[in-house]
């Protein structure tokens, strides 16, 4: 029960800084969306498909671990992960660090050893300085 407590308040507490910031940048968050009225909407669903597909590679590069591992998990699963630990990393300072730790921390409760859950969140990290490298040069 106490366990449960602090995440509830830090959920809490998350909510509130998201909402005062919010709140104090309402000028900026309307000129925003009255740019976003202006952009073409084709765009706007090409952008959210981009990301919605960035998720589900990274998804996949855990699936690909997993099984090579002998593990099984469902993609909707492993596509919440992607998006929890990309949020997280790109949200908070060295969150490449706490995005690494969230994932051997949630793939270790999952039931794979600790070695095979620190192989999986270098892959993936791997996969993602190597998709920047594969970007850098390409352009």
């Amino acid at each position: 029960m106490a366990g449960q407590r602090w995440k509830l308040l830090i959920s809490v507490a998350i909510t509130v800084v998201i909402a005062v910031l919010a709140f104090l940048n309402r000028t900026w968050l309307i000129d925003a969306f009255a740019e976003v009225r202006n952009a073409r909407p084709l765009w706007i669903a090409a952008a959210f498909g981009t990301i919605a597909l960035s998720y589900l590679v990274s998804a996949q590069v855990f699936n690909i671990v997993l099984r090579s591992l002998g593990y099984r998990m469902g993609m909707v699963r492993l596509w919440a992960t992607a998006i929890v630990a990309i949020v997280f990393s790109q949200s908070v300072p060295a969150g490449g660090v706490g995005s690494y730790a969230f994932l051997v921390s949630n793939f270790s409760r999952r039931g794979l050893k600790s070695g095979e859950a620190t192989l999986l969140a270098t892959l993936e990290s791997l996969s993602y300085a190597a998709a920047m490298l594969l970007i850098f040069f390409s352009a």
